[in-house]
């Protein structure tokens, strides 16, 4: 049974080894070789720096648009309109009489109350 937990316990502390001992002496962007230190690394790093290229062009050309011709009040206003327009169809529409929601609010208080009419 000791035999067991010994092993047991040399394979749990394996993982652990690596974390405790301190790493070489290696430069700043030096990739440790281990399982990963290949291929990769150099295409997630190729692929990260074409995006960041990209967002780069896009943000570079947009700004400039963005500064002369500013819609964020129109857009502000526009919106503004929307939902109170909407808001005076949903509570016209919950309003009606017949409507699901009144007769579902009709049902629990007279359920509740008892009827009144």
């Amino acid at each position: 049974m000791s035999d067991k937990k010994k092993a047991a316990s040399s394979d749990d502390l394996k993982g652990f080894e690596e974390l405790i001992q301190p790493p070489n002496q290696q430069r700043p962007g030096e990739i440790t070789p281990g399982k990963n230190a290949g291929g990769e690394h150099f295409t997630f790093l190729l692929q990260d720096g074409d995006r960041l290229q990209s967002i780069v062009a896009l943000v570079s050309d947009k700004v400039p648009m963005l500064r002369k011709f500013s819609q964020g009040e129109k857009l502000l206003e526009s919106q503004t309109r929307t939902n109170a327009r909407l808001r005076a169809e949903l509570f016209a529409a919950l309003d009606a009489e017949g409507a699901p929601l009144q007769r579902s609010m009709a049902e629990v208080f007279d359920g509740f109350f008892g009827k009144t009419r």
